[in-house]
């Protein structure tokens, strides 16, 4: 019996070891699975086939559900996808709940329930074990037998706790690697954030580095700006500069020129040096500084290749890729563009933008200084102008009148075939070339306002030049393109005589030695918007042009930009005054007008003037032919002059005129008052002591308001023709007079007078 029961034993025990052998075996192949539902699934149907279960599952817990999910299962159907066990509900919610196995022998009449999805279930045994990972609760293992009788043994315990042991450590090790590579994909994922942070921060230092660097240049630029006020020095430190900041080839300053035709290169690095002040560039938008003046901002070409807003041929030509162009702004009007130039293909930044504009700012403002300094100069030169002109004007006009009127009187009394008469004629001609000097000096400062009236410009040309061609060489010839229908000017015919005079004279003069071609073109143009923003002194509207070009020597830069300085002159000594130019400038501008003037050494020069259109019509010249009016008023003369008192009552008389005559106005105010009615017309001076012309007027208007007054000067700084005709004046006369220009007035006033009496 004995010899049985260790029988039984050993083969007992044989059967245990087996069975641990084939887990074991079991276990070693199941580890080498990767996939965890693909191990625990081979783990159960080890466990299945050992304990000869009927079917098993294996849970997971979920612990924020708090409830057992089935992982994987066997002898069950797909149904079993959906149950959902909570802690302490059946036998596995039980075991998850106490983490301690359960054996059930006979499940029908055991306290546990199926979940309603199991119901239907013939579960007889029932063996369940937790799986534990480091006294973690990780899941469930469950094995079920639906043949009565058959149960589960303590042995069967022992595997299956081998079994549930070796589940928890795979779902442990399956949720650490799931933990690691999240962590690694989380630090993956930081580390790739921080690579963009790093690369992002360093962009941001290259930026303010880049950003300081430019800073740097610019406040140098402004320091050096501030200085010393000499722009072409300040615009090749600026090239320089810009090159090296923004690492480019290329860099040019181009300059508008006066009559916005063309833009010519004043500075340049990479820039061949016999262009730097002569070439020119076209202000249309065939070349990037064209295109930015005419867009008014900043142009930015990342790749020239594809560019369609311009034509870059010169660009292309010089195998540019990328370039940027801003405008150096003026007050009035550009000054002209900085240009920055790469050949090779780059993206310029909005820092660079914004430091090329910067560096523009700092240019403008040389250039704006300069031009206010040149301002003040020709300020100073005007002033000095003015107060020579003031100076010599009355006093030499009264000694001028001296000179026409008693010439005129002695040669109206000799006869016209002496050689007396002849040399008169000849002191008359330079007594008239005295008068027109003055008068330009008058003009040039501003102080002359001769009459302006509605003229038909064609006429005055076409005159000029007929009288032009007598006195032009014949190796000069005229060529004329003078348009008819081009409408009026108000002007004064004398002052626009005078600057065609002085524009074809100089014209002659530098086609003297070689011969050339003279060519007036006239036309009528409109100034649009555009063209008035360049010239402020133009308004947008109806304009009349007059061209004059020279085929001549042509003017340097440095020549060009002194021309209008009074007293300036490249003649000799005798040929000229250096006035003309000046005045003639100087009329334009007063006739709300402009003068604009190219030239090149070698090239001929040309003048552009801008005079607006009137819509008056043109009034018919007065012949002068006809013989001197006369007439036999009594007329009261004053002049503080004892000689021109002489001359004027000879002159007068000479006329037919009774004169009473005073060398001091207020004695002539006294003879006045003493016989008021005896006077027709009174003849005063403007400057005299004691009382001026205009206190006599007063005066005398006090005690005869209806008297005719004409008011003659040589000069006042305090007397106009408009402040003439404010007091009521009948007509105002400049010194020197004439006997024609005063035998006129006279009957004009005296017939205006005689029309206003009812």
């Amino acid at each position: 019996m004995v010899q049985q029961h260790a029988s039984h034993a050993e083969g007992t025990l044989a059967v245990h070891s087996q069975r641990m052998a084939a887990v074991r075996d079991g276990m070693a192949e199941m580890t080498r699975q990767q996939d965890l539902s693909v191990l625990l699934h081979c783990m159960l149907q080890r466990a299945i086939d050992l304990l000869e279960a009927t079917a098993g599952v294996v849970y997971l817990w979920d612990e924020a559900a708090q409830v057992l999910l089935p992982q994987v299962w066997h002898g069950y159907g797909e149904w079993l996808r959906a149950v959902r066990l909570k802690s302490g509900e059946a036998v596995a919610g039980t075991v998850a709940q106490r983490r301690v196995g359960l054996l059930v022998d006979d499940y029908q009449t055991s306290p546990y329930t199926l979940p309603a999805l199991m119901q239907h279930l013939q579960v007889t045994a029932v063996m369940a074990e937790p799986l534990l990972y480091h006294e973690c609760l990780v899941g469930v293992i469950l094995l079920s037998r639906e043949h009565p009788g058959q149960v589960f043994t303590p042995d069967d315990r022992d595997l299956m706790a081998l079994f549930a042991s070796q589940a928890a450590l795979a779902i442990g090790h399956d949720r650490l690697c799931n933990d690691s590579r999240a962590q690694l994909a989380m630090l993956a994922q930081a580390n790739t954030a921080l690579q963009s942070e790093i690369a992002k921060r360093q962009q941001v230092w290259a930026e303010l580095e880049t950003r300081a660097l430019q800073q740097a240049v610019i406040v140098a630029l402004g320091q050096r700006a501030l200085r010393h006020t000499h722009a072409t020095a300040l615009m090749d430190d600026v090239v320089r500069r810009v090159a090296e900041t923004l690492d480019v080839e290329y860099c040019a300053v181009l300059d508008l020129l006066p009559d916005g035709s063309a833009l010519r290169i004043r500075a340049g690095l990479g820039v061949p040096e016999e262009l730097i002040g002569q070439a020119m560039l076209s202000t249309q938008p065939d070349s990037l500084a064209g295109y930015t003046l005419l867009a008014g901002e900043s142009v930015v070409v990342h790749d020239l290749r594809t560019e369609t807003r311009f034509k870059p041929q010169m660009l292309h030509h010089h195998g540019v890729m990328s370039c940027v162009g801003v405008i150096i702004h003026g007050m009035g009007r550009p000054f002209g563009v900085l240009g920055a130039y790469t050949t090779t293909q780059r993206t310029f930044t909005s820092d660079d933008v914004h430091f090329l504009e910067a560096v523009a700012n700092v240019l403008a403002g040389v250039l704006e200084r300069q031009r206010l300094d040149e301002q003040v100069r020709q300020g100073q030169k005007m002033q000095a102008i003015d107060t020579l002109a003031g100076g010599i004007a009355h006093d030499f006009n009264n000694i001028l009148a001296a000179i026409l009127g008693y010439t005129e009187l002695a040669a109206d009394d000799i006869s016209r075939d002496s050689m007396t008469w002849r040399n008169l004629q000849h002191v008359l001609t330079a007594a008239a070339r005295a008068r027109e000097l003055v008068q330009q000096i008058l003009a040039f400062s501003r102080q002359s306002t001769p009459q302006r009236q509605p003229i038909k410009l064609h006429l005055l040309v076409r005159e000029m030049l007929s009288l032009l061609r007598a006195s032009l060489p014949s190796t000069i010839e005229i060529r004329q393109h003078i348009a008819t229908d081009i409408g009026t000017v108000f002007a004064a015919p004398t002052h626009i005589h005078q600057v065609l005079l002085n524009l074809c004279t100089n014209a002659e003069r530098a086609m003297r030695a070689t011969g050339g071609v003279l060519e007036v073109r006239l036309e009528a143009v409109n100034v649009d918007a555009v063209f008035a923003a360049v010239h402020p002194e133009l308004t947008p509207g109806p304009h009349v042009r007059l061209t004059v070009r020279d085929t001549g020597q042509g003017m340097s830069p440095e020549l060009l930009e002194r021309i209008y300085e009074p007293f300036f002159t490249t003649k000799g000594v005798g040929e000229g005054t250096g006035m003309g130019l000046a005045v003639a400038h100087g009329i334009v501008a007063s006739h709300g007008g402009t003068m604009l003037v190219t030239s090149a050494l070698g090239k001929g020069t040309t003048f552009t003037i801008y005079l607006p259109c009137s819509d008056r019509p043109a009034v018919s010249a007065t012949s002068f032919d006809e013989p001197v009016p006369r007439g036999h008023e009594r007329i009261l003369f004053v002049d503080d002059e004892a000689v021109l008192v002489d001359l004027g009552r000879e002159m007068l008389t000479r006329l037919g005129y009774a004169v009473a005559a005073y060398t001091s106005s207020p004695e002539a105010l006294a003879a006045f008052r003493a016989t008021p009615h005896q006077f027709d017309l009174v003849i005063t001076d403007q400057t005299m002591p004691k009382m001026t012309g205009e206190a006599l007027t007063r005066a005398l208007r006090d005690i005869r308001p209806d008297l005719p007054i004409i008011l003659c000067t040589g000069f006042s700084h305090t007397m106009t023709e408009d402040k003439a005709a404010a007091l009521g004046l009948d007509a105002f006369l400049m010194k020197p007079l004439v006997a024609r220009e005063l035998g006129h007035t006279i009957r004009q006033v005296l017939a205006q007078r005689v029309a206003k009496v009812p």
